[in-house]
């Protein structure tokens, strides 16, 4: 973070960053807040490509980054897929809206 001109707690940072790639993974392996989490290790990514290019790695040292951040914002566009734990979840509670005992209008014409 040293590269954008944060020069505090760098160990609240790392902590972040941690965080960030381990709590992304398990969202990308479940399929749950899916987008949100690709957005955080694309940010995440960007960073650590910054900070190669900052210690004059060049383009060799950051390339891993930009690719991981590159295939994170792709994913990102693509979304979950129909078998992630969001779309199920979805489906559960469409089901449930569907059976909840709604009554029709009695009002309403029966064509």
């Amino acid at each position: 973070m040293g590269n954008f001109g944060v020069h505090f707690l760098p160990q609240f940072w790392g902590f972040m960053s941690g965080l960030a790639e381990f709590g992304g993974g398990i969202c990308l392996i479940l399929g749950l807040i899916f987008r949100p989490a690709m957005v955080f290790l694309v940010i995440n990514l960007v960073v650590a490509a910054a900070s190669h290019f900052a210690r004059g790695q060049g383009l060799g040292g950051a390339s891993h980054a930009i690719e991981n951040a590159i295939m994170f914002l792709g994913l990102a566009f693509a979304g979950p897929g129909k078998f992630s734990l969001e779309t199920w979840l979805k489906a559960g509670r469409a089901k449930a809206a569907d059976s909840s005992g709604k009554t029709q209008d009695p009002t309403a014409e029966n064509g």
